[in-house]
């Protein structure tokens, strides 16, 4: 009997063959411009506001309770897409794609899910990163502190955008998948 695949294996062969495939349907130069400027506008307005402090930590407080709320529409979804349709929808849905693409449409509904959960994740990732800079562990120069806040508002004001759009495709995929359940047909092959 062969020995299981290592857990590292897996992580790397989801971001070399599912991630790094996806890219250039991942980035999207619109997406990104705005991320960017309101990473920008985040880092360079919000420290400029009166009572910085609670603002900050009302803001990654937000930021984390967001996050939960959406990685749960994740796995929502997730489990839906393995439910609600049929085992003969779910057949079709593995064993036809996009022309062209090297996944299948089942396989492309899965990885909406999962890259929107990975970007919630982002978002509390980024939160903790703000409550560290905001009441940093040590001793540590005000500058220093000041730095890194304005990093941390950026980093988050860019994964947050992300995770609201994300969010968003995420609440279209369900509602697609909600109607493909109910009429054992797709939107795509309903001519929507």
């Amino acid at each position: 009997m062969p020995d299981p695949p290592r857990r590292r294996d897996n992580l790397n062969h989801f971001w070399s063959c599912q991630v790094w495939e996806r890219r250039r349907k991942l980035i999207s130069w619109g997406r990104g411009i705005v991320a960017a400027a309101v990473g920008v506008v985040a880092a360079l307005l919000i420290p400029r506001i009166a009572n910085e402090q609670a603002l900050v930590s009302d803001l990654a407080a937000t930021a984390l309770t967001f996050a939960s709320i959406s990685f749960g529409a994740c796995l929502t979804g997730a489990v839906l897409a393995l439910t609600v349709p049929s085992k003969d929808q779910r057949d079709y849905w593995s064993q036809s794609g996009l022309p062209g693409s090297r996944f299948s449409h089942f396989s492309d509904l899965i990885f909406v899910f999962t890259w929107s959960a990975m970007s919630q994740l982002a978002v509390v990732g980024a939160s903790v990163g703000l409550y560290l800079a905001e009441a940093p562990p040590t001793t540590i120069p005000t500058q220093h502190v000041d730095i890194a806040l304005r990093v941390c508002l950026g980093i988050l004001g860019a994964v947050g955008v992300n995770a609201v759009l994300q969010l968003t495709t995420v609440v279209k995929t369900i509602s697609q998948l909600a109607v493909a359940g109910a009429t054992g047909k797709s939107s795509t092959d309903q001519g929507q």
